[in-house]
This record gives structure tokens, sequence and C-alpha cells, in this order.
């Protein structure tokens, strides 16, 4: 079933991408540009279920790309992934009555362990180094990447879904949405004082 429902967003977001050129360019354009300040958000109702996929550059929720090393960054990671995995605080989905079934957040790119000594020797040494920190954020390009599992009883009934990000992290200025339920698809970009996806 799970896979069944990969499938069906990708392809419903290809088509979305087909029928929106300009955004869809727009959205390629950004991803390649790596822009703090931007996510991506992804949503896919099919049958009694709704897909949620939030892709940011690591920047925007946690303050920093490099790897984690000192305890606060690794504190400040492990609180961001605590916050991504409670939707509840994220999303507001009206008119279905939906509940939250399953989250994952992947933020492997800021806590993988580096076996090449080189690297290690400069992130022990990366709180004195300025230059260096600027140069790993510029270079790593960290992103952070969560998928959200909705059970609805009626997703005929429904209409929109409220993005709560902006309030959570003050990091993000905008968000470009891809959206596609089996009677509609659409795009929209969203920010602090619009932040509504409507799905009708």
């Amino acid at each position: 079933m799970k896979k069944h429902i990969v499938s069906f967003v990708v392809l419903a977001l290809t088509a979305v991408g087909a029928a929106c050129p300009i955004f869809a360019e727009q959205n390629s354009s950004s991803l390649e540009a790596h822009v703090h300040g931007l996510s991506e958000l992804t949503i896919a109702v099919e049958g009694e279920t709704i897909e949620l996929q939030l892709s940011s550059p690591a920047m925007n929720l946690v303050g920093f790309e490099h790897r984690a090393s000192s305890e606060k960054e690794i504190a400040t990671v492990k609180n961001v992934e605590s916050i991504l995995r409670q939707p509840q605080t994220l999303f507001a989905i009206v008119g279905a009555d939906c509940k939250a079934i399953h989250s994952h957040v992947d933020s492997s790119s800021l806590t993988a362990v580096d076996h090449h000594s080189h690297n290690q020797d400069e992130h022990k040494h990366h709180d004195d180094h300025d230059d260096h920190d600027d140069h790993e954020k510029h270079d790593s390009h960290s992103e952070i990447v969560a998928n959200y599992s909705y059970k609805c009883a009626e997703t005929t009934k429904l209409e929109s879904v409220k993005v709560l990000l902006f309030d959570v992290f003050l990091g993000i200025e905008i968000i470009n949405v891809l959206w596609v339920t089996p009677a509609n698809q659409g795009s929209v970009k969203l920010r602090a004082n619009n932040s509504d996806v409507q799905l009708r």
C-alpha cells in the first residue's frame, strides 16, 4: 500500500509540474539554488489517505547546514526532529476528519558520522574558525525532509490544509506547494500572512 501511495505521489506531482510549467521551472530553480528561507511542500490525496512531504534547507530549521558537532548543535537538531515529528502542531486539515498515522524525519545530512580524519579535525576546530564555518555552510547545502501520512474518514469533504510552519520556524519565509487530489491539482506559494492551501 505504501509503495502504491509513493508511486501515486510521484506520478501526480509530475502531472502538476506539466500542468504548471512556470511553477515547475521556479520550483526546479529554487531547489538547485538552495535558497535559504524557501521550503517545498507536496500534498497528495488518494482514497482515505493524505501524504505530505516537507523539504527544507537545514538553515531554515536549525540555523546552520554543516554537520552538527558541538553538544549545542546536536541538541538543536534533536529538538527540531522532535518538533517535526508532531504534525498536529505543523498542519491543520480542514473539512475532513483526519488523523496522523505516521511521520518520518530525515536529518542524516546533519548527523551522519564523517569517517575522514581531515574533516573530523575541521569539525573539532569548527567553533574557533568563522571562515571555515561560512565555507561549510555554502558547500554542504544540507536539507531536512519530513514525511507525514494521514488517515481520513471522508476526504471528499476535504477543503484545505493550513500550514503552521511559519509560526514554528521563523527561518521559513516562503513555501512552494504542489498538491493533487483525485478531483483537482495545483500549486501555490505560501507566506506567513497567507498559509492556507485550498484543495478545491
